[in-house]
């Protein structure tokens, strides 16, 4: 007479707990994946915000450059006699040290006194180390050209910071022929 032996079908608690873990180790690896896509996705589109504020402010201050019909700078304060308004309008820009902002004046009044009431032009999360508006006119009568350079980082939290230098010339679009139109003080 032959013995049978009864096989049981099915898996040992054993092979359980090994199927459990390793699922457990994949799901908490696409989970880490996913989570930080979603982070990068996040901080990538902040850092475009920032970034497109930053451009707005730059293209202010370039517009503001290029149809000004009197052009006035002293140390940190850049004074425009601006021809975009049916009134004279006298705008005025600054980079204050203390809070690294750049920051905007409006005014009726040629005056640099009547400037009281500056607001910020860049977003909280900009920074601006270092801002400079230079005449670089080699010529005694040519058309004016000016620098204009801003440095300073987007720091959007204490682990994301990114720096920038940007650098470009500006030409008012009143030309000075002959240095007749007086646009500077």
């Amino acid at each position: 007479m032959a013995l049978k032996f009864k096989t049981k079908q099915g898996f040992t608690l054993i092979e359980l707990l090994l199927a459990v873990a390793l699922f457990s180790i994949v799901i908490i690896i696409t989970f880490g994946a996913i989570m930080t896509t979603v982070d990068v996705n996040r901080k990538s589109q902040t850092i475009t915000t920032v970034m497109n504020d930053l451009n707005f402010t730059l293209e202010s201050i370039t517009r503001t450059v290029k149809t000004a019909t009197k052009i006035s700078t002293d140390d940190n304060l850049y004074r425009f006699k601006d021809q975009r308004a049916d009134v004279t309008n006298y705008v005025t820009y600054r980079h204050d040290d203390e809070k690294d902002i750049i920051e905007k004046c409006e005014s009726s009044n040629e005056d640099i006194e009547d400037c009281v009431e500056y607001f910020p032009i860049v977003s909280d999360q900009i920074k601006i180390e270092r801002f400079l508006l230079r005449d670089i006119n080699t010529e005694d009568n040519g058309q004016p050209r000016f620098l204009l350079v801003v440095d300073g980082y987007a720091e959007i939290t204490s682990r994301i910071k990114s720096e920038f230098s940007i650098q470009t010339t500006i030409s008012p679009r009143t030309v000075n022929f002959n240095g007749a139109l007086g646009l500077y003080d």
